[in-house]
Order: C-alpha cells, then sequence, then structure tokens
C-alpha cells in the first residue's frame, strides 16, 4: 500500500509540474485592425447659403433683370476638397402664357472669373480651388412683349464638379 501511495504521490506531484510547465507556456497575441476610407475629390453645394434672387422689372425696356435698381442676385456656397470647376447646366422659366423671350443670360461669378448660359448653351466654367467659395447667380430676361401681369420664375441649376 505505501508503494501505491508512493505510485500515486508521484504521478500527482508530476501531473501538477506538468500542469505549472503548460501554464507556463502561455503567450500573448497581436492584431492589428485597419479601419480606412478612400475619400474622392468632391464638391457640394451648402443649401443654408443659398439665397434666392429678385428680378427686377422695367416694363418699358420689357426686361427682368437681377443687375437692375429693384433687383438682387442669388448666391450659394460651394467646398470642394479639390480643385473643381461650376457651370450653369440649365435654366428653367416658369413664365406667363403667350411671352415671348427674346433673350436669356443667366451668369454666375466667384467675384472674379464669370460663366454664362442663354437658355440653350453654356458659356464657360469658373475654376474652383479646395475649399469654400461664394458664387452669385444672376439672370437678364429681354421678352419680345410688354412685360404681362404674372410670376415669372427661372430655375438656375449649378453643377460642380471636382
Amino acid at each position: 500500500m505505501l508503494k501505491n501511495f508512493r505510485l500515486s504521490l508521484a504521478l500527482a506531484t508530476l501531473t501538477l509540474v506538468s500542469s505549472l510547465g503548460v501554464a507556463s507556456k502561455a503567450s500573448a497575441d497581436t492584431a492589428t485592425v485597419t479601419i480606412s476610407e478612400d475619400v474622392p475629390a468632391t464638391c457640394l453645394f451648402n443649401d443654408a447659403t443659398k439665397t434666392s434672387g429678385t428680378l427686377g422689372y422695367n416694363i418699358a425696356d420689357k426686361t427682368l433683370d437681377t443687375a437692375s435698381e429693384s433687383g438682387n442676385t442669388g448666391s450659394i456656397s460651394v467646398l470642394c476638397n479639390a480643385a473643381g470647376s461650376i457651370s450653369i447646366t440649365a435654366v428653367t422659366p416658369t413664365i406667363p402664357a403667350g411671352m415671348t423671350q427674346s433673350s436669356l443670360t443667366a451668369t454666375i461669378s466667384d467675384g472674379s472669373d464669370t460663366a454664362t448660359h442663354n437658355g440653350t448653351t453654356p458659356t464657360g466654367t469658373i475654376t474652383l480651388a479646395s475649399g469654400t467659395e461664394d458664387i452669385t447667380v444672376g439672370l437678364n430676361v429681354q421678352y419680345s412683349e410688354i412685360l404681362a401681369p404674372g410670376n415669372y420664375s427661372y430655375a438656375i441649376e449649378l453643377t460642380a464638379n471636382p
């Protein structure tokens, strides 16, 4: 029995020593998790800065113009994270029935450069630097007839490209 006890004690000691040996072989591991994004060149209009313009009218000259005494240009800010350009891509009128436009010139300006649109075709673009630029929007319309009573509204679509 003493022999069995010694054998059991030896086995228990061996098991304990083996367990301690395994425990001492534990090691730490590291991993790296990457979080990333590819940010493309982008231009965004800041609608919070958008102001509508007002067309002043001259019945005798048959004109509507943001540059007239009673008119005001519209404006909007554009933010680009790279150099880009802005242009007028469309002008959509809503005018009283029976009125005929003989000429139309929509303009945008950054204070130093100007681009235009004649209601059909854009002419030129304005170069945008990285950052925020304020753009003014103007309009001059000549009619064939004396201006009839009613609402004259023009939606001027701008496109900013990085």
